[in-house]
């Protein structure tokens, strides 16, 4: 039987012969790998048994690296649970905001300096646009997701915001944003963009920002002087949410998993990779080949380095925050947030979720499988150690 093309499957042929004619950074060869080990003999593995005997089964471990699309499903399903503790029982608004492609240059010279200042400026811009008693005059919850891909595994860095509809005033009362525009777009595009060219020029000043090869500190300051003046900056508001887990479900596809899913891969033969995706221009799929390299460079492009955080919390969402959550909950009727429970989900409470209930207890005599480590390391093969009864 021929085997599913995966992510781990390419990384295992193809990444040596990229890394010898391109040199990697460390944070991004210890991506490769795990991604390219994840549920292989090189992790060890696992047992699911039945407790009275009559059934065993062997599986191999995941990596559990966030960018690995094979091992994402459980530990995002775990951060939903997280966040849909905190959720306000208020409207909720989608924004985005997008850096202009003149600047992609700079950030993958300087990825995560550039990345705090997306989130800072942005961030910046909306509490201080609301905290204004013309638009809302309180302080409001933000969840902020950073993705940097395109659908075509481009480099595309942009901003996602899950923000309350309203937000808690200084006078210890509950605002709620009135009409369905949260705030005025072109407003929103000129302080954002004013933001985070100040916030360049400062970091350029200070000598933090890395030129890319072929830019000169004279090109730079043309380049910052055309994005302050000359170039449009995308920023997005979606209509509201009677909810905000649908925006939370939409942001935790960029929490674990990295750009790309195994189930859009199609082809590895002579030509390259052909894979899947959806292109939001044309609303259709299409389908795209690049040469090996590239597509090892493009899944590269994306891995985030070691201790930076794609999602953070700010206003009433940030972690320190709960006590004023509480009492925006009473004054929206609201029940008291829950505790986060003692344990985390596991793997047969999110089976059952999905309603796969049989993958989770024996096929003998239903009895819950319970899981056990294997005695022995499993020897290094492609294909996962059969399963069989007892």
């Amino acid at each position: 039987m021929k085997q599913a093309l995966t992510v781990g499957g390419i990384l295992r042929e193809h990444f040596d012969d990229y890394q010898r004619r391109y040199r990697q950074p460390l944070f991004k060869h210890k991506a490769v790998s795990a991604l390219s080990r994840c549920r292989t003999g090189a992790l060890g593995g696992h047992t699911q048994s039945c407790p009275h005997g009559h059934y065993e089964e062997s599986h191999y471990n995941s990596c559990k690296h966030r960018h690995c699309p094979q091992c994402s499903a459980l530990p995002t399903e775990r951060w939903l649970d997280r966040q849909r503790h905190k959720l306000l029982g208020c409207d909720h608004y989608h924004a985005v905001f997008t850096l202009p492609h003149y600047l992609i240059g700079l950030w993958w010279a300087n990825n995560r300096l550039m990345a705090d200042l997306l989130f800072r400026c942005a961030v910046a811009t909306l509490r201080e646009l609301l905290a204004d008693p013309k638009y809302l005059g309180a302080s409001v919850g933000i969840v902020a997701a950073l993705h940097t891909w395109g659908r075509d595994l481009s480099r595309h860095p942009h901003l996602h915001l899950l923000i309350t509809g309203g937000g808690w005033t200084a006078a210890g009362q509950w605002q709620a944003v009135e009409g369905d525009f949260l705030l005025p777009y072109r407003v929103v595009r000129k302080l954002f963009r004013a933001k985070y060219v100040e916030a360049l020029r400062q970091a350029h000043e200070q000598g933090q920002l890395r030129l890319p090869r072929g830019l000169s500190e004279t090109d730079v300051e043309a380049l910052l002087d055309k994005v302050a003046t000359r170039v449009q900056w995308r920023t997005h508001f979606c209509a509201p949410y009677r909810h905000g887990e649908g925006v939370l479900t939409y942001l935790a596809r960029y929490v674990k998993g990295g750009p790309i899913k195994n189930t859009q891969l199609v082809e590895d033969s002579g030509e390259g990779i052909r894979f899947r995706y959806h292109d939001h221009h044309s609303a259709s799929a299409q389908t795209a080949i690049v040469s090996h390299d590239e597509f090892v460079r493009r899944l590269l492009w994306h891995v985030p380095e070691q201790g930076q955080h794609r999602v953070r919390y700010y206003g009433l969402y940030h972690a320190q925050k709960r006590p004023q959550r509480q009492a925006c909950r009473v004054a929206l009727s609201q029940a008291p947030e829950p505790q986060a429970p003692a344990e985390a989900l596991d793997w047969q409470g999110f089976l059952v979720r999905l309603g796969l209930t049989p993958e989770t207890t024996c096929p003998v005599c239903g009895a819950t499988l319970i899981a056990g480590s294997l005695p022995a390391p499993v020897p290094r093969q492609q294909a996962p150690p059969p399963a069989h009864g007892a």
